[in-house]
């Protein structure tokens, strides 16, 4: 195993429905996808789509406490504990992730393993007006032919599964809307790994609102490398596995 696609979900099933079928990527032999459903309210939903794509490695992970939007961070530690592989891809489910080659972020992640890296997006909302692979061989396209700027928002994280652990994941105490990405990219910068954007990675990740009580965070960033005071509890909020590819029903 060597990716393992870490997507939190909180009301995303359809978006996670419309994209999938853009992700080739999922369907490499040597990755799994595991997703994280912070909402229970999405189980039947997602493992509906799971079953439609026996040629995916699936394992779904589900929280049963039904609560308000929060940040991603606590899904994405539950889903860093659970990963099989050696390095981790943080993506979303409503995102397309578009490589050069197949094995292009393996390659990435081998060729040096002190760093961690980030992908170029582009953000739109009319992804639901048609087909998403169309649109999306649009916009590279004419992005390409007018040297049009990519948004530089990462939307992707590729890193070792270790150092995230050495760094406790996210920070669980996070309650606001944004820079929970950006908090973990800076401790693990101070822990010595390296934060690279790969310009051949492109994520095309589609607008939703189903959180539209979220405010902006205005909480500081962790003064701390490790999170002393969740270096056990870490990813341990939920763990009922739903469906697991490595243990066929």
């Amino acid at each position: 195993m060597n990716l393992s696609y870490i997507l939190p979900f909180y009301q995303k099933a359809e978006l996670f429905r419309l994209m999938l079928p853009v992700n080739d990527c999922y369907r490499q032999p040597d990755v799994e996808v595991v997703c994280v459903l912070d909402d229970p309210a999405e189980e039947n939903d997602v493992l509906g789509i799971v079953k439609s794509n026996p040629d995916i490695k699936f394992r779904v992970i589900v929280n049963d406490w039904k609560h308000d939007w929060r940040p991603p961070c606590i899904p994405y530690n539950v889903g860093i504990r659970h990963a099989l592989a050696g390095h981790v891809v943080l993506t979303d489910p409503e995102s397309a992730i578009v490589l050069p080659r197949n094995d292009h972020l393996l390659q990435l992640v081998t060729e040096d393993f002190r760093c961690c890296y980030g992908g170029i997006t582009w953000i739109g909302d009319d992804f639901k007006l048609g087909d998403p692979a169309a649109l999306i061989r649009q916009k590279i396209m004419v992005t390409e032919a007018t040297c049009s700027p990519w948004s530089l928002l990462i939307g992707l994280l590729v890193a070792p599964k270790l150092a995230l652990e050495r760094i406790c994941g996210f920070d669980e105490r996070r309650t606001g809307y944004g820079w929970d990405d950006t908090d973990l990219r800076i401790r693990l910068c101070r822990l010595g790994y390296r934060w690279c954007v790969a310009g051949t990675v492109k994520i095309f990740h589609a607008m939703h609102d189903n959180a539209p009580h979220r405010v902006e965070s205005n909480e500081p960033m962790s003064p701390n490398i490790m999170l002393q005071d969740q270096k056990e509890s870490w990813g341990k909020a939920f763990c009922r596995v739903a469906w697991d590819w490595n243990k066929p029903v």
